[in-house]
């Protein structure tokens, strides 16, 4: 079915000696797939471009053809406020959002640092007290023990 209805508008459009328009729709989709995604707002706008082309060229013609250009360029126009409002939210995103914590990023980074710093002095001193302590306990506890047998138990 899809292909009874493009069949008319590409072989006007070949038939016109439009090809360089389908060339240029072809590179820049083709363009776009491999780009990276900084590049993609460009490389979609060329690739609308094209397409709007073709779509004028199609609307130009007489039939069925002036039909499916009509729809194209609405399908162009859709897309293009769809990019622009996606290009207000990447904006938006990147300037409230990404931007504040890229400059937040080295101040936390210096903080996290002197919090496992002074974690780890903390440690070694609590750990060291606990040793003493124990130790400590532990002579406790022998002195206890040997006060015991020397003591004369009054037993009999």
């Amino acid at each position: 079915m899809f292909l009874c209805v493009l069949t008319p508008l590409l072989s006007s459009v070949f038939s016109a000696g439009q090809l360089p328009y389908m060339g240029g729709l072809c590179d820049q989709r083709g363009q776009a797939a491999v780009t990276a995604q900084d590049d993609h707002h460009g490389d979609r706008s060329s690739f609308l471009d094209a397409f709007q082309k073709v779509a004028d060229m199609a609307t130009g013609t007489r039939g069925a053809t002036k039909e499916i250009g009509s729809a194209l360029t609405r399908m162009c126009m859709r897309h293009r406020s769809i990019e622009s409002k996606l290009k207000l939210f990447t904006t938006a995103l990147s300037e409230s959002l990404i931007t504040p914590l890229e400059l937040k990023m080295e101040e936390w980074k210096k903080v996290a640092s002197q919090l496992d710093k002074d974690h780890a002095k903390e440690y070694k001193k609590a750990r060291a007290d606990i040793k003493k302590k124990s130790s400590d306990t532990i002579k406790l506890q022998k002195k206890v023990k040997k006060g015991k047998s020397l003591i004369p138990s009054t037993e009999h």
